[in-house]
Formats: structure tokens, sequence, C-alpha cells
């Protein structure tokens, strides 16, 4: 794999996940429903499941992939607990594209560290940009309440 991919890839990725845990984190919910605790078992139990895969393949990637993984994690959890009742648009928004982000990340990591996918490419790109139109335009609707 290329170490420079690696390098600039993860880290630019894992920034933008924590700039998104600190702006997911300003509109929490003060109350958590058991819907937001499913969502939030089901995205660990993915993570979780997903980290089993890829581990046997991870060899010296060992401990950023795990540390990338609790990222996603962390970021998706605040956009699931992020407060529903401000703006639905904006709440359903953050999360599919939170959710897109982590399918782009499962995906490109299945093809850099398992097994290279057909239309890999196309389809983490895709879905990447997807995440970040959700989740954008989600936080200017909100912005503009």
């Amino acid at each position: 794999m290329n170490p420079y991919f690696l390098f600039t890839g993860l880290t630019s990725f894992l920034l933008a996940h924590i700039c998104y845990i600190l702006l997911f984190s300003k509109d929490l919910a003060s109350s958590i429903n058991w819907y937001k605790i499913t969502i939030v078992i089901a995205v660990f139990v993915y993570a979780m499941l997903l980290f089993n895969y890829l581990s046997p393949h991870l060899n010296d990637m060992m401990i950023p992939v795990i540390l990338y993984i609790l990222a996603i994690i962390a970021m998706v959890t605040m956009a699931v607990l992020c407060n529903d009742n401000l703006d639905k648009a904006y709440y359903n928004k953050v999360l599919i594209g939170a959710l897109l982000f982590m399918g782009s990340d499962s995906i490109l990591a299945v093809d850099k560290f398992v097994n290279p996918l057909p239309y890999a490419s196309i389809i983490i790109m895709t879905s990447y940009a997807a995440a970040q139109y959700f989740i954008v335009t989600g936080v200017i609707k909100r912005a503009l309440h």
C-alpha cells in the first residue's frame, strides 16, 4: 500500500471526522430515545464486525485503523445524538451523511486492506461526495434557522 496515501488519506479523513464530531456535539439532544440507542448500537456492532473482518490483513496498520474506527464511531454517534427536535431536515441530512461517510470509509478499507473491489474508486468517491453533500446541506440548513 502506498505510504503517502496512508499518511495523507487517513490523516485527512481523521481530521474531517474530528471536525464533524466537534460540530455535531454542539447540537446534542437533551434526551435520548430507543431509536437513537438502537442506531448507536447497530453502528458499534457494524464497526466491530468490519474490524474483525479487516484485522487479519492490517499488520502494522492495526493501531491506526483502531483509532480511525473509533473516530468514525464517535462521528456517527454524535450525528445520531443530535437534537432532532431543532430541525428534522438538519437531523436527517446529517445522519444520512454520517452513515454514508462510514459506508464510504468501509468500502475503502476493504478495498485497500483486504481485496481490491471492482469499481471501488467510483463507489467510494460517489458515496463520499454524497456524504459531504448531505452533511454540509444539513449544517447550512441548521445555520439558516
